[in-house]
C-alpha cells in the first residue's frame, strides 16, 4: 500500500500545482499502460511456455493472477477517468490492488523465468523473459 501511495502522491501533487483533470488523468493513464504492457508481456511469454510444457494447474493460477491484475488497472482508469484522481483513493486502492497481484504473478512466474530487470527483452537459454518494472509499482527505494 506504501508504493500505491507513493504513486498517488505524484497524482495528488499534479493536482497541487494546477494540474488540469486532463493531467492527472493522463499520467494515471500511462501508469496503467505501462504495467498492462508489461502484464501483456507476461501473458505471452506464458501463453508460449506452456505450448512446450503443459501444466494446467498451474497455467489456471497464472491467468486467475493475470486477471486480477487487469481488473485492478482497469479499476485505476475508471477512477480517474470518473475525476476521482483528485483525493487518490479509489486510484490509490486500484494500485495496491494492482502491486499485491503482481507480487503474486511474480511469485507463481519468476520460476519459469520471468525476471524484473532494469531492460526488457529474452535472454539466454534456458529462454527467460526480462520485463521493466512497472511504474504502477511506485519508486523503489
Amino acid at each position: 500500500m506504501k508504493k500505491a501511495i507513493c504513486t498517488v502522491a505524484i497524482i495528488i501533487n499534479l493536482a497541487g500545482c494546477g494540474a488540469t483533470l486532463g493531467t492527472i488523468l493522463a499520467t494515471v493513464l500511462t501508469v496503467v499502460t505501462d504495467a498492462a504492457l508489461i502484464v501483456d508481456q507476461v501473458q505471452d511469454f506464458i501463453d508460449i511456455y506452456f505450448d512446450g510444457k503443459p501444466d494446467p494447474a498451474l497455467q489456471a493460477k497464472i491467468t486467475a493472477v493475470i486477471a486480477k491484475c487487469q481488473v485492478a488497472l482497469d479499476m485505476a482508469t475508471r477512477a480517474a477517468r470518473g475525476g476521482q484522481a483528485l483525493n487518490g483513493k479509489d486510484v490509490a486502492a486500484a494500485l495496491a490492488e494492482f502491486q499485491a497481484a503482481f507480487a503474486d504473478l511474480m511469485e507463481l512466474v519468476g520460476p519459469l523465468g520471468v525476471k524484473v530487470a532494469g531492460t526488457a527483452g529474452i535472454e539466454g537459454a534456458p529462454v527467460r523473459l526480462l520485463i521493466a518494472r512497472p511504474l504502477a509499482l511506485g519508486v523503489e527505494k
